[in-house]
């Protein structure tokens, strides 16, 4: 079975409204769409926003689904040269606000646990190839992840890499994804840019385009998993 994992509801909607023959599994106050899509067993859930939600719903989703890969979907901010629009495969993932670096670690660093969190090179190679069947504008980037809208770049000074895109979530999924063994990849389409005069109104203008278009990547991804199985 495939997961897909969306904070928000116009990150997933289309995608459960896709799906064939679907049930839903309510756990721990999240509805979870059972069905299938081009003949794949699929399950979809919007986890909420933030990184506790995010964690959270993708362990309920580990331990009650049979996943074999889980996908990140959804909309961020950019940085590092990036469009509205744009798609962003993301390759390593870190939390811009875990600093413990009073203690000797660096910014970002999980103790113990280490500073990033990768997607499945596989995976991320096959959106890739994808991407590019589509002409479709993307960047293989960094994602990092935290608990606030940011709007200034200073939330990422001090990472000991560059970041494409900011967001809410996919750190906490990578993280639980690899405590439980299982592939993931994080697919992010730019909504706004970090300090732009006009963020907040690109976001509000952009959203549901974005969310849209990310879905519809997602939706190429499972075609080519379905011709290829």
């Amino acid at each position: 079975m495939i997961g897909v994992i969306g904070a928000m509801k116009v990150e997933v909607n289309n995608i459960c409204k896709a799906l064939t023959s679907y049930e839903i599994k309510q756990i721990a106050g999240r509805d979870f769409y059972v069905g299938n899509l081009y003949n794949l067993p699929i399950v979809v859930v919007e986890s909420g926003i933030g990184k506790v939600n995010a964690a959270v719903t993708t362990a309920i989703m580990c331990e009650n689904f049979d996943v074999v890969v889980i996908i990140n979907t959804g909309v961020a901010g950019g940085v590092s040269g990036v469009k509205p629009l744009d798609l962003v495969i993301g390759k390593d993932l870190v939390y811009h606000d875990m600093d413990v670096s009073a203690l000797g670690y660096k910014k970002g660093e999980v103790p113990h646990e280490g500073i990033t969190f990768s997607t499945d090179e596989k995976i991320r190679n096959l959106c890739v190839d994808i991407a590019k069947e589509n002409n479709i504008n993307y960047k293989v980037g960094n994602i990092a992840s935290g608990d606030l809208f940011a709007t200034k770049k200073e939330c990422i000074n001090g990472l000991d890499m560059q970041i494409t895109a900011v967001e809410m979530e996919g750190a906490a999924i990578a993280h639980t994804c690899k405590m439980f063994n299982i592939p993931f990849i994080s697919l992010r389409v730019i909504s706004d840019i970090l300090e732009s005069n006009e963020q907040a109104i690109s976001f509000n203008k952009v959203e549901s385009e974005a969310a849209n278009k990310a879905v519809m990547f997602v939706c190429e991804i499972l075609k080519k998993i379905s011709i290829d199985k």
